[in-house]
C-alpha cells in the first residue's frame, strides 16, 4: 500500500492517489491526511485517484467511511459541507455506486467518475 497528497495550488485542487491494497485502516489513515492537507491549505476540492486501488473493505466499511471523513473535518476545525469530492475509479464497480449513494443521502458533496479531467471539471464547476 502507497499513497501520496499534494495541493495543486494553481489548480485549487487537493490530489490524492492510493495504491495497492485498501483496507479500512489504511483508508482512514489516507483520509485522515487528505483532510489535513485541506484544512491547512482551506482548499476544498479534493480529487482521489483510487484506480489501483484493491479495495479491502465490508459494506458496512463504506457506510460508515463519509461520517468518519465528516468527523475528521470537524475535529480539525474545517466543515464537510464545505467540500467537493471527486473519486476517480477504474470500473464501474457496485461498491462504488453505493459509496457514492451513501454520501449523497448525507448531503455531501460527492461524486464517482472514470477518467481524471472528467473529474476535474466538476470539482471546478459551480
Amino acid at each position: 500500500m502507497s499513497y501520496s497528497v499534494e495541493h495543486l495550488a494553481g489548480e485549487d485542487i487537493i490530489l490524492a492517489r492510493f495504491n495497492g491494497e485498501a483496507d479500512l485502516p489504511a483508508l482512514k489513515e489516507f483520509l485522515y491526511e487528505i483532510v489535513r492537507l485541506a484544512v491547512e491549505t482551506g482548499c476544498m476540492h479534493i480529487l482521489t485517484d483510487l484506480c489501483e486501488a484493491e479495495l479491502r473493505v465490508s459494506v458496512a466499511d463504506l457506510y460508515y467511511l463519509p461520517n468518519t471523513i465528516a468527523h475528521e473535518v470537524k475535529r480539525t476545525g474545517g466543515n464537510i459541507y464545505r467540500l467537493k469530492r471527486a473519486f476517480v475509479v477504474s470500473k464501474n464497480d457496485e461498491i462504488w455506486n453505493f459509496y457514492e449513494d451513501v454520501s449523497a443521502n448525507r448531503s455531501f458533496s460527492t461524486k464517482k467518475f472514470h477518467d481524471i479531467e472528467s473529474a476535474k471539471r466538476w470539482l471546478l464547476s459551480e
